[in-house]
């Protein structure tokens, strides 16, 4: 077998003669080639491969990572919402309470005559101290806290200026109990003032200390205040008589009574009945004979019999 082979230098062609032996080796060195350039190919192709499935198994767990982050964060969205929600629904029960409140403590001011500016009730309660502004882009979860927590205090405080207002309404309210004041009958007319007078005995000029409510035999005698009997028989004068003691230095006096309904030591309150209208004692006809005493001084009831309570 003859082989040509042509030169790149462009030299005469080589003409080789190839026998069997000669042939035999040639096809082995080109088979070891072959051989050798798959196996190399195997080799380089097999170890991108190895390469490749590596980087995706990496990838694949970098996405299942990221997948439970964004179920995470999806959760903590959730769960901030629904605390945003309750911090919320916080806010407007606590906005509500306030108003309450606010117009509660408004009505009583009004009503107890104690709207000077003293109970301000709209009033946000003084607080101070450096502050930097905020922006209602950042309002979140912990403003709307601080938020809650502003209406907390000024619950608080408005609380406590309703209590101040309640304490105060119900001292003046027993001081107002506890002050004589009106009349006390029921039925009836006033027939003698406080003051000078001509005595209906002697017919002679006298001082009259008290006031007369003439009325029906066994009419209803009221006290005019609450307070403590300290007396409740006769005296000298007066017959069947009533003393009350008021507190605040007020002591009143009902005299003439057919008949005593309380007891010394009784507590009474105002407009209860304490005795029934009689003439015991110096006296022409059923009458009750009013006294007001002062620091231990009697004292003129006119005004006090004028006021309404």
């Amino acid at each position: 077998m003859n082989v040509i082979v042509f030169p790149a230098s462009g030299n005469k062609p080589i003409r080789l003669q190839l026998n069997r032996r000669r042939r035999m080796v040639l096809a082995g060195i080109a088979a070891a080639l072959v051989i050798g350039i798959g196996a190399a190919g195997f080799i380089v192709g097999s170890s991108f491969s190895v390469a490749d499935r590596q980087a995706l198994e990496r990838l694949s767990d970098l996405a299942a990572v990221i997948e439970t982050q964004r179920d995470e964060l999806g959760e903590i969205q959730r769960r901030n919402q629904l605390d945003l929600n309750a911090l919320a629904l916080r806010l407007g029960d606590l906005q509500a309470r306030s108003t309450r409140v606010e117009a509660l403590g408004e009505r009583l001011t009004q009503i107890g005559h104690l709207d000077d500016g003293e109970f301000d009730f709209g009033a946000p309660p003084p607080i101070g101290g450096p502050e930097e502004a905020a922006s209602f882009a950042d309002f979140g979860e912990v403003d709307l806290a601080a938020e809650i927590l502003g209406f907390e205090r000024r619950i608080d405080y408005q609380e406590r200026q309703l209590s101040v207002l309640e304490r105060l309404i119900a001292d003046r309210e027993i001081e107002r109990n506890l002050r004589p004041a009106g009349w006390p009958i029921n039925q009836g007319w006033l027939s003698s003032g406080f003051g000078q007078r001509t005595d209906p005995f002697t017919a002679e000029p006298s001082v009259h200390y008290g006031i007369d409510f003439s009325g029906p035999d066994s009419a209803d005698v009221l006290a005019v205040a609450a307070g403590v009997v300290t007396w409740a028989g006769k005296r000298p004068g007066y017959g069947l008589t009533v003393d009350i003691d008021h507190g605040n230095d007020y002591v009143t006096r009902y005299a003439h009574n057919r008949k005593n309904l309380v007891s010394a030591g009784q507590r009474v309150q105002a407009g209860q009945n304490v005795a029934l209208m009689g003439s015991t004692g110096r006296a022409t006809s059923p009458h009750v004979h009013f006294e007001v005493w002062y620091q231990g001084r009697r004292i003129n009831p006119t005004q006090l019999v004028r006021t309404m309570r």
